[in-house]
C-alpha cells in the first residue's frame, strides 16, 4: 500500500515539472508530501533530500529528474526510471546518471544498452574508476563484441595502476585474436618491465613467437618460465613439443624425464610424449611400457593387464570423448562396427575391452595390410572370432555393401596428400546406420599439430551435402558425425 503513496508522490512532482521550475506552494507542498512518505518507509537520506527540495533555493531540473529515476528504480518501475534518467542526462551530461541509467538497464535484461551507458559512464569519469571496476567493465564489453572499448578499459586501468596484471594478459590475448601480434608481444615486454617473474608472461611470449614460426625464440621464453618455476607444465610441454617436432627425440627424452622430477603428479600427456620418444629412438620394450602407463592413466587398465604392444599412440586421448559417445553400444547386442586404417589395433582393442562387450557384436577393419603387432594385440583381446579383417581399398570393398549396416564407422586417415575424397565419405554415409555415428580422424603430422580443421576442409563438400541428414561435432584430431536420417 505504502509503494502506491508513494508512485502517487512522485507523479504529482512530475507534473509540476517542465522545461523549467518555479517555486510555488504547489511544489513545497509535493516535495514535502514526497519526503514524509519516504521518511515513513525508512528512506532518510531521500527524505532529507525532498524536505530540502521544498525550500526556495531550488535544484536543478537534472538532480530533480536524477532523484525521480532514484525512486522509480527503488519501485522497480524500470521504463519509468529509465524515462526520468534520460530526461535528467538531457540536461546534464553526468557519469553518475549514466553508470544509473546503466545498472536499470542491466536489471531489466537489456545488457547490450547496459554496456554502452556504462562505458560512457566510463569516459567522462576514467580516471576516477578503480582499475578493478575498469577490468570488469572491459570484460563485460569484449563478451558483448565491443572491442576497441574494451580495450580502452583495459588500457585505463594500467594507466591508473601499472601493476595491474591482469589487464596486461587480456590485451595480449586480445590483440592475439586480431592478429595484431606486435602489439600483443610489447603488452606482455611492457609487463615484464614491471615484474620479470611472470612466469606466465614468458609463456604466451613463447607461444607468440610459435605463431610465427619462431620456435628457437620461443625456447628461450618457455626456458626463462620453467626457470622460475620448475614444475610449470604449460612451458614444459611446449618445450617438449617443440624437441619433437625438429625430430630431436633425445632432447624430448631428457625434458620429459626432467620434467618427471619436477612433479608430484602423473599427467598422461608427459608419458605418451616419453614413450614418442622411445619409440622413435628405437627402444620399443621402454616405449610399451609407457604406453601401458598412458592408457592406465587414461582409466583403460586392459592395455597392461593383457600385456598389449603398441609402439605408438594416436588414439588414447579421445577416450574420453569416445566413452561419452559411445555409451550407448555399451553390452549392446549385435552391434556392427567397422575401421578403415587400422594400425597397431589400439581403438579396436579398447572398442573390445569397453564397448563392444556382448559376444554378438563385431568389428570389420578394413587395411591395405595388417601388421603383426595388430594381430597379436587382437588375439590377445580374447575376441578375435568377432574381429574381420578384409585387406585392399575400402572404396571397392564396400561398393556393394548393404546399406545403413554399421552402428559406428571409424575413419582413420594416415595419407600425407591425397586425405579422404568426397566420394569415399558419401561412400562412409551410404553403409551407416540412422542415428549411428561415424568418426574421422586424421593422424597428427610430423609437425604434431591438431590437423582437425585441415580434415574439415578435405570434407568440407561431403559435410555441406549432409548437413541436413546430420549432427556435426568437431574435436582435435577428429570430426565426429551422428546419421539423423538417411
Amino acid at each position: 500500500m505504502i509503494a502506491s503513496y508513494l508512485s502517487e508522490a512522485i507523479i504529482t512532482v512530475e507534473k509540476l515539472l517542465g522545461d523549467s521550475i518555479e517555486y510555488s506552494e504547489n511544489w513545497q507542498l509535493a516535495c514535502l508530501k514526497l519526503s514524509e512518505i519516504l521518511q515513513s518507509m525508512g528512506l532518510f537520506d531521500s527524505s532529507r533530500w525532498w524536505c530540502s527540495s521544498a525550500l526556495p533555493e531550488l535544484p536543478s531540473l537534472s538532480e530533480i529528474y536524477f532523484s525521480i529515476g532514484e525512486l522509480y528504480d527503488f519501485l522497480s518501475e524500470s521504463e519509468k526510471a529509465i524515462a526520468a534518467y534520460e530526461k535528467s542526462l538531457s540536461y546534464n551530461d553526468s557519469a553518475l546518471i549514466y553508470d544509473n541509467l546503466a545498472a536499470v538497464y542491466n536489471k531489466s535484461g537489456q545488457t547490450d544498452k547496459a554496456m554502452t551507458y556504462w562505458y560512457q559512464a566510463f569516459l567522462l569519469n576514467s580516471e576516477q574508476i578503480a582499475p578493478r571496476n575498469c577490468y570488469k567493465l572491459a570484460k563485460a564489453l569484449y563478451k558483448q563484441g565491443q572491442i576497441e572499448q574494451a580495450i580502452n578499459c583495459h588500457q585505463q586501468a594500467i594507466q591508473t595502476n601499472p601493476q595491474f596484471w591482469a589487464s596486461y594478459y587480456d590485451l595480449a590475448d586480445i590483440f592475439t585474436a586480431q592478429k595484431d601480434l606486435g602489439k600483443a608481444q610489447k603488452c606482455l615486454l611492457q609487463l615484464l618491465d614491471q615484474d620479470a617473474n611472470q612466469i606466465k608472461a614468458y609463456y604466451k611470449l613463447g607461444m607468440l613467437y610459435l605463431k610465427q614460426n619462431q620456435p628457437e625464440q620461443a625456447l628461450v621464453q618457455f626456458d626463462k618460465s620453467i626457470k622460475i618455476k620448475p614444475n610449470f607444465a604449460l612451458a614444459y610441454r611446449e618445450v617438449i613439443k617443440i624437441q619433437m617436432r625438429t625430430q630431436q627425440w633425445e632432447a624430448a627424452k631428457i625434458s620429459c624425464e626432467q620434467f618427471l622430477k619436477e612433479i608430484k603428479n602423473n599427467p598422461s600427456w608427459l608419458y605418451a610424449y616419453l614413450a614418442n620418444c622411445y619409440s622413435k629412438l628405437g627402444q620399443t620394450d621402454q616405449a610399451k611400457t609407457y604406453y601401458q602407463k598412458v592408457c592406465e592413466l587414461r582409466g583403460w587398465l586392459d592395455c597392461s593387464l593383457k600385456d598389449y604392444y603398441f609402439t605408438q599412440d594416436n588414439f588414447t586421448f579421445k577416450i574420453p570423448i569416445w566413452t561419452q559417445y559411445l555409451n550407448h553400444l555399451i553390452a549392446h547386442r549385435e552391434s556392427q562396427v567397422l575401421e578403415i586404417g587400422s594400425s597397431q589395433g589400439m581403438s579396436i582393442c579398447w572398442l573390445l575391452n569397453n564397448i563392444l562387450t556382448d559376444s554378438s557384436a563385431q568389428i570389420t577393419c578394413i587395411d591395405k595390410a595388417f601388421s603383426e603387432i595388430f594381430l597379436d594385440n587382437i588375439a590377445k583381446t580374447s575376441a578375435k572370432e568377432r574381429v574381420k579383417l578384409l585387406k585392399g581399398k575400402a572404396s571397392k570393398l564396400l561398393a556393394n555393401h548393404q546399406t545403413n549396416f554399421f552402428d559406428l564407422i571409424n575413419v582413420n586417415d594416415r595419407s600425407r596428400n591425397t586425405g579422404i575424397t568426397e566420394e569415399d565419405a558419401m561412400l562412409y554415409w551410404q553403409v551407416l546406420k540412422e542415428k549411428g555415428l561415424i568418426f574421422f580422424s586424421k593422424s597428427p603430422n610430423r609437425e604434431m599439430t591438431n590437423n582437425w580443421q585441415e580434415l574439415a576442409i578435405q570434407l568440407s563438400s561431403f559435410l555441406k551435402n549432409i548437413e541436413r541428414h546430420a549432427k556435426i561435432f568437431h574435436y582435435s584430431h577428429q570430426i565426429i558425425i551422428q546419421k539423423i536420417k538417411s
